[in-house]
């Protein structure tokens, strides 16, 4: 028994030793910080609109956990079969198959239009006109320009 209790205390201070390294772990400049619970800065107006949309998700989704949580611990608590309540029959109710059809829809709908209005923002950042000259053997003629969406890769230009 008493080797047993050693053999514990032994393992829990070197599992404590081993664990009170990690706390002296500084924050990464450019990284995630230690004990960080969100997204990191932004360093560019895309994640800027990455986190706008993490936020709306997050604020929308915890918006649905507390109302749905709360109507059913009221649910529980106020209609318990100890309190003389009869459960109701709710088998094929037309209204309540369209209510958990069109809100989630609605939902979805809204959270599509966050997303798209930061998706154009930032395909209008990044379009460029670049006026194009056209060669061959026999003339040179100026065309009109041609827009043109700038990949994240690196331009390579050649003259």
């Amino acid at each position: 028994m008493k080797i047993k209790t050693l053999g514990i205390a032994l393992g829990s201070a070197l599992g404590l030793s081993l664990a009170s390294s990690a706390w002296a772990v500084n924050d990464m400049p450019g990284g995630p910080k230690v004990n960080g619970l969100n997204l990191q800065e932004a360093a560019s107006s895309v994640a800027a609109g990455q986190h706008f949309i993490h936020e709306v998700l997050l604020w929308v989704c915890l918006i649905i956990f507390v109302a749905v949580f709360s109507v059913m611990f009221y649910s529980i608590f106020a209609h318990r079969r100890s309190r003389g309540h009869k459960a109701a029959d709710f088998h094929e109710s037309t209204a309540v198959e369209i209510a958990w059809t069109v809100v989630p829809f609605i939902i979805v709908v809204g959270l599509a239009v966050v997303a798209t209005g930061e998706v154009i923002a930032d395909v209008e950042e990044r379009r460029v006109s670049a006026p194009v000259t056209r060669r061959d053997w026999k003339s040179s003629r100026a065309s009109a320009s041609i827009h043109r969406l700038v990949s994240t890769a690196s331009l390579s230009i050649r003259a």
